[in-house]
């Protein structure tokens, strides 16, 4: 049976696995990404679709906001990426309809 006593083990945070990417950059490759979708919707569904898309992404920066708001952490301010990279995905998602 292993001697767990004299195993050296190191506790770190998450991610274990290290990369040059961050947060930031795969959202804006996200983004990137679905761009020729938003165009494409808007083309064949027509300006419902932006309004769609504009509103997921307007409501995903105010409830960041509002919630960094209420926790007091408006220092750290809201990505410029990040949010609008996860209001873009529901965006292009839901039925226009």
């Amino acid at each position: 049976m292993t001697d767990y006593k004299n195993l050296k083990l190191i506790a770190t945070s998450s991610p274990h696995i290290r990369a040059a990417e961050n947060t930031r950059s795969i959202m804006l490759d996200v983004i990137i990404a679905l761009v020729p979708a938003m165009v494409a919707s808007v083309i064949l569904f027509g300006f419902r679709a932006a309004v769609v898309i504009l509103t997921c992404v307007a409501t995903c920066v105010l409830s960041e906001y509002l919630c960094r708001r209420v926790m007091d952490r408006l220092n750290h301010g809201i990505s410029i990426v990040s949010r609008p990279g996860q209001g873009t995905l529901p965006g292009t998602n839901i039925d226009r309809e």
